[in-house]
């Protein structure tokens, strides 16, 4: 029930067209997870997802860039929430990921890090899955965060939405990533085709 509230939600929000600025308590939007993966990237090449700051190096004197970027790095907007259900199963049914979770080494885990964030855990899996052409977890560089595509269109005045909640971003059971239906999109995938029914229903309608 409480993902259905919010499935309307969603609906609403991207319908609503000429739209700048969204009344919700918490929204992750396609611009702040870009941002979000760029800057985690920026730092060392990789994605850690942390939401606290990874240590400084002991075997030299960090540099002032250093510690800017990987302070920078650190997941901390409303991208970095950890939600409560399983959304692996969508996003291998429907994404076609044959592989499932990561770490940030790309070695294979049976559960998803609680300490970091699913955005990132997310697009983590779909390189290691090969799901992002031309991109590798050992030979990463920011422009890997342009694969990504979450619905709406910024160019109609819409918001972009990659995840929406109807509480605030530390409540866990009130988080739901757009991995169906209008959803998130790399390499144009996944591919949505309407059924049989429903085309029929349609085309009786023209």
């Amino acid at each position: 029930m409480k993902h259905n509230k919010l499935i309307l939600l969603i609906a609403l929000i991207i319908t609503i067209s000429q739209v700048t600025f969204i009344v919700c308590d918490s929204v992750c939007t396609q611009q702040v997870l870009f941002n979000e993966l760029q800057q985690d990237i920026k730092d060392n090449k990789k994605l850690d997802c942390l939401r606290v700051p990874l240590k400084p190096p002991t075997d030299r004197l960090e540099t002032d860039k250093e510690r800017k970027l990987r302070l920078e790095a650190v997941w901390d907007t409303d991208c970095a929430f950890e939600a409560d259900y399983d959304w692996l199963k969508p996003l291998k049914e429907n994404y076609g990921l044959k592989t499932g979770l990561v770490d940030v080494n790309g070695k294979p885990v049976d559960n998803d890090f609680d300490d970091q964030a699913d955005m990132c855990e997310i697009f983590r899996a779909m390189i290691a899955g090969g799901l992002i052409e031309g991109v590798k977890l050992d030979d990463l560089s920011p422009q890997a965060a342009d694969a990504i595509k979450c619905p709406g269109s910024i160019e109609k005045g819409q918001s972009a939405v990659c995840a929406v909640s109807g509480g605030a971003p530390g409540q866990r059971y009130s988080w739901y990533i757009l991995l169906e239906g209008l959803s998130i999109s790399s390499n144009n995938n996944p591919k949505w085709e309407m059924q049989a029914d429903s085309k029929k229903k349609l085309d009786s309608k023209n």
